[in-house]
């Protein structure tokens, strides 16, 4: 079972914590005009269909969730607590739905480190 732990979805979503750089890098972008759409509701960045779809990939492609069989379903409820198109990071915090039937609240972050790769991150709500 997966726990509602502080996680980091490349260390672990199977409650070990950490922090670890993901398998591969995330392909994310941020357009500037993303800064000005409302931080929840329809038009939220975060619930656009391409965010969410990477989302998913991303989610499901940490080595725990796919070493279990599972793959992340959906995100629900997803809201903007993050956005800058300069450094190019964002966060979205929502409900991963966990094939295996769970849910997890919580955040998923995108930023640039100091070799300018995209790095991505998961923190369950506690």
């Amino acid at each position: 079972m997966l726990t509602k732990r502080f996680l980091i979805v490349a260390a672990s979503l199977l409650g070990i914590s950490g922090c670890a750089s993901p398998p591969k890098a995330a392909g994310f972008s941020v357009p500037p005009e993303a800064e000005k759409l409302s931080v929840s509701g329809p038009d939220s960045y975060c619930r656009r269909p391409e965010v969410v779809g990477q989302l998913l990939v991303h989610l499901s492609e940490a080595p725990e969730i796919k070493a279990a069989g599972f793959t992340v379903i959906d995100f629900l409820n997803a809201s903007t607590t993050e956005i800058n198109s300069a450094t190019l990071s964002f966060s979205c915090h929502g409900i991963a739905n966990i094939s295996n039937g769970q849910q997890l609240p919580g955040t998923f972050i995108v930023k640039k480190n100091a070799a300018n790769r995209s790095i991505w991150l998961w923190m369950n709500d506690d």
